[in-house]
Order: C-alpha cells, then sequence, then structure tokens
C-alpha cells in the first residue's frame, strides 16, 4: 500500500472522480432534460481531455509530493506515463460522435426553460443549414434569421414583463 504506483493510481481516480462526480448529480435530478444533459456530458469530456492533454506535469508533480510528504519511494519512469498510451487519446472522442453532441447543442437554443435563456438565434440558422438543408433554400434562411430576431426580442419583453408582474 506504500507504492509510488498505488498512490499514482489514487490520485488519478480523485482527479477522474472529481470531474465525472458533478455530471453523474446532474444526471441523477430529475428535472434533468436531453439537451442539459449532452451539454454537460460534452463540459465532462473537455475537462477529462483537458487533464490528460494539458495537466498531466502538474498532475505528477502532486503524486510526487504526496511520495515525498508521507516517505514512499519514488520510481523513476524511464518515460511518461502519459505518453506510451497515446493509443488511447482518441477513445473519448469515439465514445460521443462529434455531429450528434454539436446537433444537440444547436438544439439547445430551442429549450424553453427560463424564458428561453439559452436562446441564439444564430444557432437555429446553423441548425437548420447544417442539418436542414433540403427544407431550406437560402432565402428562407436569411427570412428565418429576421423572424427568430424578433421572437428573441418578444421573449426577452414578456420575460421582463412577467417578472415585473410577479412584484407587483
Amino acid at each position: 500500500m506504500r507504492s509510488s504506483e498505488f498512490v499514482f493510481i489514487l490520485h488519478m481516480m480523485k482527479q477522474i472522480l472529481g470531474v465525472t462526480d458533478v455530471l453523474c448529480q446532474a444526471l441523477q435530478q430529475k428535472s434533468q432534460d436531453i439537451v442539459s444533459a449532452m451539454i454537460m456530458v460534452s463540459h465532462t469530456k473537455k475537462l477529462i481531455e483537458t487533464l490528460r492533454d494539458d495537466e498531466c506535469g502538474s498532475f505528477l508533480d502532486d503524486v510526487m509530493e504526496f511520495c515525498k510528504k508521507h516517505d514512499i519511494v519514488i520510481h523513476k519512469f524511464k518515460d511518461p506515463y502519459f505518453e506510451g498510451r497515446s493509443n488511447r487519446k482518441g477513445e473519448i472522442d469515439s465514445r460521443f460522435n462529434e455531429r450528434v453532441v454539436k446537433l444537440l447543442e444547436l438544439s439547445a437554443a430551442l429549450d424553453p426553460k427560463e424564458g428561453y435563456k439559452n436562446f441564439i438565434s444564430d444557432s437555429i440558422c446553423k441548425l437548420a443549414k447544417k442539418y436542414y438543408y433540403l427544407d431550406f433554400i437560402d432565402q428562407e434562411i436569411d427570412v428565418l434569421k429576421f423572424q427568430l430576431n424578433h421572437f428573441e426580442a418578444y421573449v426577452k419583453v414578456s420575460s421582463v414583463f412577467r417578472k415585473a408582474v410577479i412584484y407587483c
């Protein structure tokens, strides 16, 4: 139990479980919808990728510091630990289809929760242009953009109006 490899594995588990715990807690909420869940999955994926790509050095420093503090013998690595596992780099990307994640992120603009807080007319136009290109010609997408701008203004005014009525 007092080996640097064991400490390394425990620290790695702490990092990964810390990142994924937020996702797990969010997914267990009864009021969670699919769009919000996919956005949370996307954010968790990015955090794990950042841990893998950018934080290896500080992670190893933390492990070394812990081992020194508790008088645990540190084994010398011939190569950096993560370099040998480069074949796994694409695993996270292959688990979640990027097109599906992008589609759901764009669809988040249609979420009516909290007075269409996530409403972005550009995202809806991108959604129409990219995924429904057979249903819309360019002129219709231009018209859609203007209609969505009006809708966005209406939603903002009506949400302010609703808040004012509640406070009265």
